[in-house]
């Protein structure tokens, strides 16, 4: 997994809900028990600064990185295309589907959510 997508999970799965707003220490520390290293969390929470994803402030010695606009944009969009699913009451209609698989192909056919 890239470091940037474990950010925006980290942020929009927990951290959004808590203020948006995340040292930069204790970001580094979470994405170091992803096994990301110190040095890659930096450049990739730079960049993602940088790219307008966060807004950062001093705080003292610290960093302090908070979700931008965009980000929160974002995140929202994506909240609802993943959580809000059609709630139309089920129509009563059972479907079945059947395939077949060769014998020989058995052992080497894969199912994949876009092949089904």
């Amino acid at each position: 997994m890239r470091p940037r997508s474990i950010v925006f999970d980290l942020f929009g799965d927990y951290l959004r809900y808590r203020g948006g707003s995340a040292r930069l220490l204790t970001l580094v520390s979470l994405l170091e028990t992803f096994g990301v290293p110190e040095s890659t969390a930096r450049v990739a929470l730079a960049r993602l600064r940088r790219e307008g994803w966060f807004d950062t402030e001093a705080l003292g010695r610290e960093t302090i990185y908070t979700l931008s606009a965009k980000s929160w944009a974002m995140l929202d969009e994506g909240r609802v295309r993943i959580f809000d699913r059609d709630t139309a009451p089920w129509d009563g209609q059972w479907r079945m589907v059947i395939y077949e698989v060769p014998e020989a192909q058995r052992g080497s056919i894969t199912l994949s959510a876009a092949g089904i």
